[in-house]
């Protein structure tokens, strides 16, 4: 089958989601030139969706890390709901990681409200600055959606003083 290059994304998109693709060249389900292509750009293939594949070893390690994810969630609510049942003022504030606020720890879902409930607050590092300027994105977007419900504390490592004020007003006004 020769595939166009939507239903390839598509199929790619498919097998890296659910981490059942060993490499793409093994398939049989594209004509030796689309095999051929994909197995010589088969560590990062993109698309014009912005794709990005890995190979069988960085899937398992996602998978990992995803497994990895999820029992520190059931860990952190376990961990609440005995603190709390012995002090009900005990409180809780996991530290970086926030992918773990996320069903599924993936940012693009809903928020996981049962974690949410176990928490009392959310402690990150490094949100504008890694000693320079260096504004994370990918934490902000998280933590834009978190602020509404919990409070969110933030450690910079500033290398210049001067910088201090600008740290303290930027987290300020998120």
């Amino acid at each position: 089958v020769k595939c166009s290059s939507d239903s390839l994304i598509h199929f790619i998109y498919r097998s890296i989601q659910s981490c059942q693709l060993d490499t793409i060249a093994e398939t049989n389900q594209f004509e030796p030139e689309t095999r051929n292509y994909l197995e010589g750009n088969q560590m990062i293939l993109k698309t014009r969706h912005h794709l990005e594949f890995y190979d069988k070893e960085s899937c398992k390690k996602e998978q990992k890390t995803r497994e990895a994810g999820i029992k520190m969630q059931e860990f952190v609510m376990a961990i609440s709901q005995k603190a709390k049942s012995v002090d009900s003022d005990f409180i809780i504030i996991p530290q970086n990681g926030v992918e773990v606020i996320f069903n599924d720890l993936n940012p693009e879902n809903e928020l996981n409200h049962a974690f949410l409930n176990a928490i009392d607050g959310y402690g990150i590092e490094e949100l504008y600055y890694d000693g320079d300027f260096k504004p994370d994105q990918y934490k902000l977007d998280m933590l834009h959606k978190l602020a509404p419900y919990k409070p969110v504390m933030v450690a910079e490592y500033i290398s210049d003083n001067q910088n201090i004020t600008d740290a303290v007003q930027r987290n300020a006004a998120e």
